[in-house]
């Protein structure tokens, strides 16, 4: 066992250059345009309870389709543009529409590289696949009456509505688009709402908040 006894220097001493780094980079700032509009639908539950079973997809062209299935009975009714937003029409479309979010980068160099993009529910929870417990709640009439998670985006070129600019694409960072030569990119948004396990939700507005987060 070796010692080292108090006040006795070392047999040899090296020292070496070591380094730090630091990465200055602009704010981005995200701005909601539009926000995601599931649109009407009606929902009838077996003895007036509901499971966890049915769903309407809303994808980021606008198009819904709706998958009912458990004891949960899920009808769309149409709003304008009920098979979703075809290119150069006006962003809103009726009662339904995918969100739409201004993405400006803060002075980075104009396509230099990629823009991240991922979504959290109001307590700062990452949902995505690898997290398939946290969700956004919508609560109306009753509290706690639908889930919406399975975010989806694409670029748009946010000159005369839905004119897909890029698909997004995942790597090993994250889901993300290009980042354009203005500077600034506009994402279109949609996602999956899901019924719960409750009483039949009544009529009325629902409605849930979460976070959009960009990186670069």
């Amino acid at each position: 066992m070796a010692m080292l006894l108090a006040g006795t220097a070392p047999a040899s001493a090296q020292e070496v250059l070591a380094h730090v780094t630091a990465s200055v980079v602009g704010a981005l700032n995200v701005s909601e345009l539009f926000a995601i509009k599931f649109g009407n639908f009606a929902i009838a539950c077996t003895n007036n309870v509901c499971d966890s079973a049915s769903s309407i997809v809303l994808a980021d062209d606008g198009t819904r389709t709706v998958h009912s299935s458990g004891v949960d009975n899920l009808a769309l009714f149409n709003g304008q543009g009920q098979g979703g937003i075809t290119n150069g029409t006006a962003q809103e479309t009726g009662s339904q529409s995918p969100g739409f979010y201004n993405i400006n980068t803060g002075g980075e160099t104009p396509g230099s590289g990629n823009v991240y993009v991922s979504f959290a529910d109001i307590n700062g929870d990452i949902i995505d696949i690898n997290h398939p417990a946290n969700h956004v709640t919508l609560s109306g009439p009753i509290a706690n009456a639908f889930t919406v998670d399975t975010f989806t985006l694409e670029s748009d070129t946010g000159t005369t509505g839905y004119q897909q600019l890029n698909p997004s694409m995942t790597d090993v960072y994250g889901t993300y688009v290009p980042l354009p030569t203005t500077g600034t990119v506009n994402i279109r948004v949609g996602a999956t709402l899901h019924t719960v396990a409750g009483p039949t939700p009544p009529p009325g507005q629902y409605a849930g908040q979460f976070y959009i987060m960009a990186s670069y």
